[in-house]
């Protein structure tokens, strides 16, 4: 028992400062890296329906709401037509938003203050990424 409990204490050990060594990477990255111009039509992995696609059918957040949200408005007597308008309606004004949303930082992106902002927001996001890795490298547990 002993020797189990010793071993995933070892494992736990190296996945965590791996995870730790790889986020302080990404930071180091992140900072040393130099800020691209925005090209319009560049994208690459697909383009931004796809990556916007993957993303959304793999975050757990957008399982949470259909698991969780979504019941309090479904009676087990609806019929199939209520649901799916719900459903319509709901990726309809996920859509809208997220359209606007994207057309809106696009825009702001191609701006000097867009710039500049983005340089900023990458800068900040390196520094964190390096204090979570260092803080998950120095966690007790």
């Amino acid at each position: 028992m002993a020797i189990v409990l010793e071993t995933s204490l070892i494992a736990f050990t190296i996945l965590k400062l791996a995870g730790a060594g790889y986020l302080v990477f990404l930071g180091a990255r992140t900072l040393l890296s130099r800020p691209r111009p925005v090209e319009v039509g560049t994208e690459r992995g697909g383009g931004p329906f796809v990556q916007g696609l993957l993303s959304n059918l793999l975050n757990p957040k957008a399982a949470v709401f259909f698991v969780t949200v979504l019941p309090q408005f479904v009676v087990a007597t609806d019929e199939t037509p209520r649901f799916g308008l719900m459903l319509a309606v709901y990726e309809a004004m996920l859509v809208i938003w997220l359209d606007l949303y994207a057309v809106a930082v696009a825009r702001a992106g191609r701006t000097r203050f867009g710039t500049r902002l983005r340089v900023a927001l990458q800068r900040v996001t390196g520094v964190v990424l390096i204090g979570l890795g260092a803080r998950l490298a120095f966690e007790r547990r």
